[in-house]
């Protein structure tokens, strides 16, 4: 992914403009974040001396996989030139294009797989330990089988994209071809993200609305599963970005 813009055309204001501390900023609020929120619940289910079951297990792997995405973000930064406009960075610094183009169409993608598949699991699993009536489940259980196939086929696009490896980001190689195009990929992975997304909003409302309780706890229950909502905002977004 090479630019044929010569530094002579860009403007100062186009050479200078950053927004890599944003980036940075973020990736290191999720860290302190969700290393709080995970530390907290492992603390509760102590406390609770809750019996050990899946979302137990999956928690781990899903608090690893964000915590690789956001370090992943923040090396893109300081190693990849990211925040930077690319022709900026292949002008004026182009032995940072490989690690661009390895961590932010490789790594990156790699990770972000199992980033929002490891957390759906989870959230699937305590759903796995109230429900129990078989439509529920079943729903449940399809639900988990369509992420996994998602992740698994997105893991090995993203590893093995081009044809040689490096044809990813430097399209000068002679010779060299990508397996499928990238924004198809993006668009047709992001696809089961939003569907399972809406599933799984509103998969629990019924059983919530079914509890022998108040009106005000149903509905305050209901708001909290809503609020995953913004998950399934941000998946749109993040989908129409490449439609």
């Amino acid at each position: 992914m090479s630019s044929s813009i010569h530094t002579s055309e860009l403007s100062q204001s186009y050479i200078d403009a950053y927004i890599g501390d944003r980036l940075k900023g973020t990736a290191i609020a999720l860290i302190v974040l969700q290393t709080i929120f995970v530390a907290l619940r492992q603390w509760s289910r102590h406390l609770q001396k809750a019996p050990f079951g899946w979302d137990d297990i999956f928690i781990i792997p899903a608090y690893l996989s964000c915590l690789g995405l956001c370090i992943a973000s923040i090396l893109a930064v300081e190693h990849g030139g990211v925040g930077r406009h690319l022709g900026v960075v292949a002008q004026l610094s182009p032995e940072k294009l490989p690690y661009w183009g390895k961590t932010c169409l490789v790594a990156i993608p790699a990770l972000y797989a199992p980033a929002v598949t490891f957390p759906r699991l989870v959230v699937l699993a305590v759903y796995l330990r109230v429900f129990t009536d078989k439509r529920s489940r079943s729903i449940s259980y399809v639900v988990a089988a369509v992420t996994i196939i998602a992740c698994i086929v997105n893991v090995i696009l993203s590893m093995w994209p081009c044809d040689p490896y490096s044809f990813k980001w430097d399209r000068r190689i002679k010779g060299g071809y990508c397996r499928i195009d990238g924004q198809l990929q993006l668009r047709v992975g992001g696809l089961p993200t939003i569907l399972t997304d809406l599933v799984m909003l509103i998969l629990p409302l019924p059983v919530i609305l079914r509890l022998n309780t108040s009106t005000r706890i149903k509905w305050g229950l209901a708001t909290t599963f809503l609020m995953g909502g913004l998950g399934l905002v941000f998946s749109i977004i993040r989908f129409a970005q490449y439609v």
